[in-house]
């Protein structure tokens, strides 16, 4: 199949999208609305792969990351990136598009290439080839995660620890699951309090980029707090998660919990409540239910009471 290289520009914005909602890796994360939303802080370099009649058959969303304009990362502004492949693209195929795509990095000046693949469970189909020629052209691991997830259509039942943490969460009568958006800023709040307390980090995400990001993907990304008070008026969030819904995956984004929370369970109500009854409505074509990593360092870490959580 003869193909043609172009180095993404916004007029090929709609070509871009139309063929990330084709690519076996699928996501969100891909669309233009969601990538361009820190280009300020992430200068493109994607490049998008058409066949002889225009069509868009795989992509490559790159960027440069800090000061370092020799390397080219896939993507340093996303979870994940990679070389994105619609259906029609086979393992030859891929080949030939990879050998373009370090011809022209090194044709730009650039020396070096960092990539994330995205993970199996985000495949609305195989798409390994990728991590076949990145081995034949000699890459070099330096970066590995362990993350935590679950089959929604064989959920494992949950141990007899949070079975107990459950009950005793509801025992207090007072705990409400709300998905209401105003609650964003306490979450936030509760969020970035936490990782700088326990982690000495801060999100990712301002709120600002949070609120932006949920007014453009308003069916990709929700929010779940659990409240506690006897009434609407008198409930404040003590804990809540903020998930990115994909086409296959819901991923916990955000996990958070005051002390109070943590005291009566309040992450054990609310993950009872996404996993065992409809309160997230989950889309049918999910079949997994994604926590998230549990290491650190670029994997030379992996945090043994968090993966606890996550796995109990």
């Amino acid at each position: 199949m003869a193909f043609q290289l172009l180095p993404y520009s916004s007029e090929l914005r709609t070509l871009w999208d139309e063929t990330a909602s084709r690519c076996r890796q699928n996501s969100f994360l891909f669309r233009r609305d969601f990538m361009d939303y820190h280009r300020d802080r992430f200068p493109d370099r994607s490049v998008l792969f058409v066949n002889q009649k225009g069509r868009g058959i795989a992509l490559f969303p790159a960027c440069i990351v800090g000061n370092d304009v020799t390397q080219v990362v896939s993507h340093g502004g996303l979870t994940y990136g990679g070389l994105l492949l619609t259906p029609e693209v086979g393992a030859a195929m891929a080949g030939a598009l990879f050998d373009a795509l370090l011809r022209h990095y090194a044709a730009a000046g650039f020396n070096s290439l960092l990539v994330k693949p995205a993970p199996a469970i985000y495949h609305t189909a195989p798409a390994e080839e990728e991590k076949y020629w990145l081995f034949r052209h000699g890459a070099q691991l330096v970066s590995c995660g362990v993350s935590s997830a679950i089959d929604l259509t064989a959920p494992l039942p949950f141990s007899t620890l949070r079975r107990r943490k459950v009950r005793h969460a509801e025992a207090r009568g007072t705990f409400s699951l709300s998905s209401d958006l105003d609650l964003l800023p306490a979450f936030w709040n509760m969020l970035a309090e936490g990782l700088w307390k326990h982690h000495a980090k801060r999100p990712v995400h301002s709120l600002e980029e949070l609120t932006l990001l949920m007014e453009r993907f308003p069916e990709e990304i929700r929010l779940f707090c659990v409240c506690d008070g006897t009434d609407d008026a008198s409930a404040v969030p003590v804990a809540g998660t903020l998930l990115f819904y994909t086409r296959n995956v819901i991923h916990a984004q955000y996990i958070a919990s005051t002390d109070e929370g943590r005291a009566g369970a309040a992450l054990d109500f609310l993950f009872d409540r996404l996993l065992h009854t409809d309160a997230g409505n989950f889309p049918a074509s999910a079949r997994f239910f994604d926590f998230g990593i549990s290491t650190e360092g670029d994997g030379s870490f992996l945090n043994e009471g968090l993966v606890f959580q996550k796995e109990g």
